[in-house]
């Protein structure tokens, strides 16, 4: 599986690339993360046969799907899993009004998994559930007191439960 995330690794798997790897048999799938929906759907579009494209974005992943992505490689999933496995159900099964109601819903808190450097925010968010801890490797540092409270803020106004 190939994965495309610039905004970790400052580069952007372009599409070109991405059909030179396709030549590799190990590689078997990509997952975008480029929060390019033009990009993800020229992937889409000429993806192989036997290949899966995956939405990298929970903020995309409605969208990502509809523009032929077959599922999500989620950040917030560790968190709130029936949420998001509802969104990526709703639309994979074609039933817009719903997965664009349910990715709204989301929306909140999966973009307050970005107010820090991922996974910060999410570790904090899974210690806020009583999951795990919050501790991270270095050189990471445990989440900023700002960053909990825009988390907490981001629960409530989230749909997630």
């Amino acid at each position: 599986m190939a994965g495309n995330a610039p905004s970790r690794t400052c580069v952007n798997l372009e599409p070109p690339t991405l059909a030179s790897l396709w030549r590799i048999p190990e590689v078997v799938g990509v997952v975008d993360g480029s929060g390019d929906l033009d990009q993800l759907s020229r992937i889409a579009a000429e993806l192989p046969e036997g290949r899966v494209l995956l939405a990298g974005a929970d903020v995309l992943a409605a969208r990502s799907i509809a523009l032929g992505a077959r599922g999500l490689v989620s950040d917030l999933g560790s968190a709130y899993p029936g949420a998001v496995a509802e969104l990526v159900n709703a639309s994979l099964e074609g039933r817009a009004a719903d997965a664009a109601r349910l990715q709204e819903g989301i929306r909140p808190l999966a973009n307050a998994l970005f107010h820090e450097t991922n996974p910060i925010p999410l570790k904090a968010l899974l210690a806020s559930l009583g999951l795990c801890g919050d501790q991270v490797r270095l050189p990471l540092l445990p989440a900023a007191p700002g960053t909990r409270t825009v988390l907490a803020s981001a629960i409530h106004r989230s749909r997630v439960a």
